[in-house]
């Protein structure tokens, strides 16, 4: 027999299975949290006068009604508590824990402007050279600008930190 009571919050008269007697569940409406009550009220005498509306067919159960039947969803697992044992080795040193891998977050906008600075400070140097007649005391320094300033550009885009 179905355990009739209403909402504490809403008002709303909600009927749940004996099963959940003394249970928690939630209000379809405002969602609060209700106990069911450990026993059902008795039944009143009946009343002649009902017996007409008692032979009516009952109303189908809605939607709403149907999950104020369902049982509550089980709370989420708490996460496990790290022992002493754990914190510590066999010497009573603290253990240490590695860091956590670093995650690509996408394009790095400051990685990629230092490499075009790079790329074009070689550029320049070239300029210069050019403009002095190649006398090569600058063109180790333009070449390793210009391969520092395209890795770091590829590394901007790829999003790498290290």
């Amino acid at each position: 027999m179905p355990i009739p009571f209403n909402c504490e919050s809403c008002g709303r008269a909600l009927n749940v299975r004996d099963e959940l007697a003394g249970r928690q569940i939630y209000c379809p409406d405002c969602m609060s949290i209700l106990a069911v009550p450990l026993y059902a009220p008795p039944d009143p005498e009946p009343d002649p006068d009902l017996a007409l509306a008692a032979a009516a067919p009952a109303p189908q159960a809605d939607e709403l009604s149907i999950r104020a039947e369902e049982p509550a969803p089980a709370p989420p697992p708490s996460p496990p508590t790290p022992s002493m044992a754990d914190l510590f080795d066999e010497d009573g040193d603290p253990v240490l824990r590695r860091a956590a891998p670093a995650q690509s977050t996408g394009p790095r906008i400051g990685a990629i402007i230092g490499g075009l600075a790079l790329m074009g400070v070689s550029g320049l140097i070239l300029i210069i050279q050019i403009a002095a007649g190649f006398h090569g005391a600058l063109l180790k320094l333009m070449v390793i600008l210009f391969i520092a300033g395209i890795v770091t550009f590829i590394k901007g885009l790829l999003g790498k930190t290290d």
